[in-house]
């Protein structure tokens, strides 16, 4: 008693493979069995100390969390001497167990070039993400500004008019208000002066404005 099972359960066969060998890697510990089960599913099974095994599965675990190919982990520790007898007859012949370890040589640049693509895909999306956020302010910037353009252009023409009809002659400023039709009569209109005539178009442009 005192050895630990390691489970790790993945979807994919050439992913698991990859984290078993990370798992022996990163701690001292013995591969039981890779096993097919259904619908995808792959078992890894290892067996070690308690702090070999849950450095192994922690690594394995980190390795499929990168691709996300991992399904679940569990640490059993100390098992029983009857569950442990159960789980070493299961285990892989030395035939099996060379033919895996070639098949998972073999498989360690594949897996290595999963986790290359893998970098690249998070890469591109954080650069896609990054020219969406850059795109969003100039879209904003660009409206800001457009409205700075309009409220600039509407002062300006604003203070234009005013130019423009303090320029004009006080028959000039009589014929404009009568082409308004505002409320003023004709003798009215004939007794004001200019700056009273000037007053009254200022008057009709705010009004209209607001």
């Amino acid at each position: 008693m005192g050895k630990a099972l390691g489970l790790i359960e993945f979807i994919g066969y050439v992913p698991a493979i990859c984290a078993a060998d990370t798992a022996l890697k990163a701690a001292n510990v013995d591969l039981i069995r890779i096993e097919k089960v259904t619908g995808g599913i792959v078992t890894v099974k290892i067996r070690g100390d308690v702090d070999a095994v849950q450095a192994a599965i922690g690594a394995a675990e980190n390795y499929a969390s990168r691709i996300g190919s991992l399904r679940s982990v569990h640490v059993i520790p100390r098992l029983d001497d009857e569950v442990e007898n159960l789980l070493m007859n299961s285990i892989n012949t030395e035939e099996e167990i060379k033919e895996l370890e070639e098949e998972i040589e073999e498989l360690e640049e594949v897996c290595e070039d999963i986790l290359e693509e893998t970098e690249i895909e998070k890469e591109n999306l954080q650069e896609v993400i990054k020219e969406s956020e850059v795109l969003a302010i100039i879209e904003d910037s660009e409206e800001v500004s457009e409205d700075k353009v309009n409220d600039n252009l509407n002062k300006e023409s604003y203070f234009i008019e005013i130019e423009e009809i303090s320029k004009m002659s006080v028959k000039e400023l009589r014929k404009k208000i009568k082409s308004l039709n505002i409320n003023i009569t004709s003798n009215k209109l004939k007794s004001l002066k200019k700056k009273e005539l000037v007053d009254i178009l200022l008057k009709y442009n705010e009004e209209g404005d607001s």
